[in-house]
Formats: C-alpha cells, sequence, structure tokens
C-alpha cells in the first residue's frame, strides 16, 4: 500500500501544484470538490475520500522529476486483465496499453471490476497459463454476473404497479416493499465481514446504516429513497425467524407500515388503513434476504 500511494502521489495530477503548501493545496482540493458534477447516489464527499487526494495532501515536495518517457515500451509478452466493470481501469485503459505491447494477450473477465486476481479463479489460471508460457486463451468467457442485473425502477409513483390495495395506496404499497428490499440488497453488496458497519445512499435520496453476521441482518433506514414521492425511514431486522420492518413513508401519501415475518403489512397511508395478510400461510412475505443461515423470505 506504502508503494501504491508513493506512486499515486508521484504521478497522478491533482488540483494543486505540487511546490504549493498546505493550505493551498487544502483550498485547491475544497474547489475542486466544490466543483463536481452530481454523483447520485454518493455525494463530492465520498467522491473525494475514495481517490488519492487525502493522502496526497500531505505528501512532502521533491526535486525527483516525475518518471515520464517518450520511448515506446520494450517488447516483450505482456498479459492484460481487465474487467467490463471496472470503473477504475476500465476496458479503454487495457486497449491503449495493448496497442503499446504487440505481443500483449489480453483477457477480458466480464461482469467484475477491479483486483481481478483476487477475485475470480478464471483470472488467476489465465496468469499461471501465461507464467508458465502456455496457450491463455479465453478462460473467464462463461463468467456470469455475481449479481442478477434488474430493469431500473420506476423514476415517479406514476410508473408503479400497485399492490395489493388498487391506486395511489397501492403504489405507494408496492414502492415501499421494492425500496426495503433494494435497501438490502445494497447492504449485502457492500457486506465485508460480520459486524462491520454498513453505510449506503439511496438510488434517488436519503442513506441507510446498519449491520449483519451471519446469523442476522439489522437496518436503519432515513428517507431512503429508490422512486421519487416515496421517502422510507426506519428499521429492518432478520434473522432465522424471517425478516420484519418498521417504517414511516413520506412523499405522496405519507404513513406508516409495519412488515411481519408472517408476511403480513400493517399501517395507515393518509386516511386508508392498511391491513394485507399474505395469501401462503408460510414464506408469503415480501421482503428477501439472502445471508448463510438467513431463511429466505421471498
Amino acid at each position: 500500500m506504502t508503494l501504491q500511494v508513493a506512486t499515486a502521489c508521484a504521478d497522478v495530477r491533482f488540483p494543486w501544484q505540487e511546490s504549493d503548501p498546505l493550505a493551498t493545496r487544502s483550498a485547491a482540493l475544497d474547489a475542486a470538490r466544490t466543483a463536481l458534477p452530481p454523483l447520485v447516489p454518493f455525494d463530492a464527499t465520498i467522491a473525494v475520500q475514495s481517490s488519492y487526494a487525502p493522502s496526497c495532501l500531505y505528501w512532502p515536495t521533491t526535486s525527483l522529476a516525475r518518471a515520464t518517457s517518450a520511448a515506446p515500451l520494450p517488447d516483450v509478452p505482456a498479459l492484460i486483465l481487465t474487467g467490463t466493470r471496472d470503473v477504475r481501469t476500465p476496458l479503454e485503459n487495457a486497449d491503449a496499453v495493448a496497442a503499446l505491447l504487440p505481443h500483449a494477450v489480453r483477457v477480458v473477465v466480464p461482469n467484475r471490476g477491479h483486483s481481478l486476481l483476487t477475485g475470480d479463479q478464471c483470472a488467476r489460471d489465465a496468469a499461471t497459463a501465461f507464467l508458465s508460457a502456455m496457450p491463455v486463451g479465453d478462460p473467464c468467457a462463461t463468467l456470469t454476473p455475481r449479481f442478477a442485473t434488474e430493469a431500473p425502477p420506476p423514476k415517479s409513483l406514476r410508473g408503479v404497479d400497485a399492490r395489493g390495495l388498487p391506486g395511489t395506496p397501492g403504489r405507494v404499497v408496492s414502492a415501499t416493499i421494492d425500496t426495503l428490499n433494494d435497501a438490502i440488497d445494497s447492504a449485502l453488496t457492500v457486506y465485508r465481514g460480520p459486524g462491520r458497519p454498513i453505510t449506503v445512499g439511496g438510488l434517488r435520496a436519503g442513506h441507510m446504516e446498519g449491520t449483519i453476521d451471519a446469523q442476522s441482518l439489522h437496518l436503519t433506514l432515513v428517507r431512503f429513497t429508490l422512486v421519487r414521492g416515496v421517502a422510507v425511514s426506519g428499521t429492518i431486522d432478520a434473522d432465522a425467524n424471517g425478516t420484519r420492518a418498521d417504517t414511516t413513508v413520506r412523499g405522496r401519501l405519507g404513513g406508516t407500515l409495519t412488515f411481519g415475518v408472517d408476511g403480513s403489512i400493517q399501517g395507515r397511508l393518509g386516511r386508508r388503513v392498511v391491513s394485507l395478510i399474505p395469501r401462503a400461510a408460510a414464506g408469503g412475505g415480501v421482503l428477501r434476504v439472502g445471508l448463510p443461515g438467513l431463511r429466505p423470505i421471498r
């Protein structure tokens, strides 16, 4: 990591000059953060914090020249691994490097992002074959996505299909269900280990935080928004007995909704009392959890 940061601080172009003092660097970084375009569901602060800028802000001024060269790259065998979902070094970067290396072998890893060698076995198989002077082929061609690809959610209630109730109340119920499931899916996506804190921004607005371990899940939502006009606050809890949620809904039609372990939905939206019972006697819930050790609720 130290070598990585040292290389980045020397090579990456930042919004300050290398000779600038710390105060000038900080002001330049603040100005660059303010100028960033909208990055929903993230914000400018997250964008800056996920970059090298905070570390390199304190990097000392050096008299050494930057490591640049106009000479062609050596004509040697090279393996280039690139993931189709890598937003740090995308496919275009791999193509540009491959064009400079006549004997390069490019292996595309579909449906994966950065740090390929620490992920799927097929990438390591490619590296092993290359280092053994064996044909590399296309070992990752059949790799499937880790997560199912879903259609974009509706931007407004008008595009939501009603569930359980007719009209706007049914669309709000449906949007709330989808929002809670999106929160669960998002938490599982960023899960990094038992008990480690989770913080995720909502697709349209709001945020969520919580923890997950092998046997339970607890999430707290604050105006978490998947569909405009339906901001959901409250809690989601799951364990071996099932998934339940207590929510407050704000927006087009406000109120409270409680989702029981048995799949029932109780509460009130505006003046409308909501009391929905699942048709199936068991497993009829609408909230889903896919952690090992948890009984899926579909």
